[in-house]
Formats: structure tokens, sequence, C-alpha cells
């Protein structure tokens, strides 16, 4: 089965192979097969094509690096949901209140052009962002600026309260969708990092397995590396 993209390194899709396998499962493949690598009975075999205790222990750091990054890119990804979480929160209850107060105005100045364009009555929301903030940020602070439409407004309900809080959560939402660039950026960077290290150790695992599977006659050695062999 195929895997997330976050969790399926890019350098995999490079390979032959017919099927993905996700990232963490990559990590342990490649820790069992360079630890068990230096059990001197297959130690011994793949000594005969350059494989030392050395050149393992060093793939074995790169497998730890990989981790190390791998563990940074969930961090940065779980950080990025989270903010993308609240964003989308507090938006919807943004929106709820905006469609509603939008509404009661829209009654309150039928047929007054000048306070119809000045709130922008006619225009219709739309689902991107940029519009819709300048849209909702108009809105409030027109009547927020205004002391005739202020007292106007209270006719249906809408306070001085409501305008403050309105105009307060947008700044919010603001910060809010400003860290969500921020923490995409940071996720999108870990993401690049942890597959540039994985494309690096990748090689030398199919390689080290493509010996061992020529060189470890006994089926018991090579499934201690990870290979399931049929019997």
């Amino acid at each position: 089965m195929e895997e997330n993209s976050q969790n399926t390194p890019r350098a995999k899709k490079k390979t032959a192979r017919l099927t993905y396998v996700n990232i963490d499962e990559w990590i342990a493949r490649f820790l069992l097969a360079f630890t068990n690598g230096k059990l001197p009975e297959i130690l011994s075999v793949m000594q005969t094509v350059g494989y030392t205790g050395e050149r393992l222990d060093g793939y074995l750091e790169q497998t730890n690096e990989l981790e190390t990054k791998n563990q940074r890119q969930k961090k940065e990804y779980s950080e990025q949901y989270a903010e993308t979480e609240s964003f989308d929160t507090l938006r919807v209850e943004l929106s709820k209140q905006f469609r509603k107060h939008r509404a009661l105005v829209k009654i309150l100045f039928k047929g007054d052009v000048g306070a119809a364009t000045l709130l922008r009555l006619n225009d219709e929301p739309t689902i991107a962002y940029a519009s819709w903030v300048q849209l909702f940020a108009n809105f409030y602070s027109q009547i927020k600026n205004n002391p005739q439409l202020l007292a106007e407004v209270q006719k249906v309900n809408i306070r001085e309260a409501d305008v403050d809080d309105a105009l307060a959560r947008l700044q919010t939402l603001r910060a809010l969708k400003k860290s969500q660039r921020k923490e995409t950026s940071e996720a999108q960077a870990a993401t690049e990092a942890r597959d540039m290290a994985f494309d690096e150790l990748y090689p030398h695992y199919r390689e080290f397995m493509d010996y061992a599977k020529i060189l470890l006659s006994d089926n018991q050695l090579l499934e201690m590396l990870g290979t399931v062999v049929k019997r």
C-alpha cells in the first residue's frame, strides 16, 4: 500500500520496487541489516566483498541520523497540523458570526447605497482567505470607526463589544495564518532533509543486501538480515 507522501521518502519512488514501505519500516530494516551484519558468522563472509565492522558502523551512524531527521519531520508536521486545526476552527467561528451580522446589516441598510458601498454589502464572500479577510476587516472596521454606523447596528443587536471582539479575533486569525505558513515551511524543509538522508543511505543498504543474497547460502543468516526466505 502506498503511504502518505510525508511518510514515504522520495528515493524509494526511484527504485524498481513494486510496493511502497513506510519510512519507519525502512529504518528498522537498515538497523537490522547493518547491526546483524557485524555478527561474526555474517561479517566473515561479507568481508570478502569489502564490508568491515567499521564500514557497517558508518552505515549505522547514518541510519541513526536518518532516524533523528525522521523524528524531527514528524514533530514539524505535528506542529503544522496543530496550527492548521486552530486556524480552521477559528475561521469557521468567525465566518459564522460574519454571515449572521452581515445578513442583519443588509436588512437594516436596505436601500441605503452609501452604507452598502461602505460596508461592501453587495460583494459576495469568497472561500479565498485573502479576499475573505479583506471583506471581514472592512465590515467591522468601518462600523468601528463610524459612530453613526455603530449606533445604527445596535438596532439589530450588534454591540460595540461584538465589533471589538471580531476585530481582535481577526488579529488572532492572522497570527495563526502566519504561524501556519512558518510551520508548513519548516515541515517541508524537514521532509527534504529526511529524504536526502534516505537517498544517501538506501543504495548502500540495497548493495549490501544484494551481495548477502548471493554470498550467504544459509537461509537462517539471510533471515537475520531481514530477508524472508521461502522454504
